[in-house]
């Protein structure tokens, strides 16, 4: 028999514990996958600071789950998680700035956030970081730091990353526009 936590306990609970327990609803681990319940309990512990939370908070508005599509709630989200240091925050948010998917578009910031996301050691942001150096999208075009993050992308495994360093490579190049980006 599966047991689900009553409400006002898990008003109680520290943020982290909140957290688990919200996490647990919205992978269906507790019971079906709950999306309400996941945004409900997600929301306590974003209040409190968890910045685990807020990433899950935000994800759950920029894809709609749970809550209504919400690209500007998504970033305040991201942002608040962000700027306690949250990789996958500052991730996230470094898309949402950069593809301005519902959102503002903002290159500028989308480098800013990728950087703080790279240098924790996301490939994503890694390879992110790398292509906007290349290509001079909200920065000033810099190959040879483009290639230094985009091999550190490629070694922790990032397809992407390999595959234009490898079309790179055999062109003996490296230039914005290429096709292998």
């Amino acid at each position: 028999m599966v047991v689900k936590p009553d409400e006002s306990i898990a008003r109680e609970l520290q943020a982290a514990e909140k957290y688990r327990i919200q996490v647990m609803y919205e992978r269906g681990v507790a019971a079906l996958p709950d999306y309400d319940k996941a945004v409900h309990f997600f929301g306590l512990a974003a209040e409190q600071g968890c910045a685990e939370a807020q990433t899950c908070l935000g994800v759950m508005y920029e894809n709609g789950l749970g809550v209504k599509l919400d690209y500007v709630k998504a970033e305040a989200w991201y942002m608040k998680a962000a700027e306690q240091g949250q990789v996958d925050a500052q991730f996230n948010l470094g898309v949402l700035l950069a593809t301005g998917d519902g959102a503002r578009r903002d290159y500028c910031q989308a480098v800013t956030w990728f950087r703080k996301a790279a240098a924790q050691g996301d490939a994503g942001a890694q390879y992110n970081l790398g292509v906007m150096l290349a290509t001079g999208q909200g920065i000033v075009r810099d190959d040879d730091r483009a290639v230094t993050w985009l091999k550190r992308a490629a070694a922790q495994g990032h397809y992407d990353a390999q595959r234009v360093l490898s079309y790179w490579g055999m062109r003996g190049e490296c230039r914005s526009g290429l096709p292998g980006i």
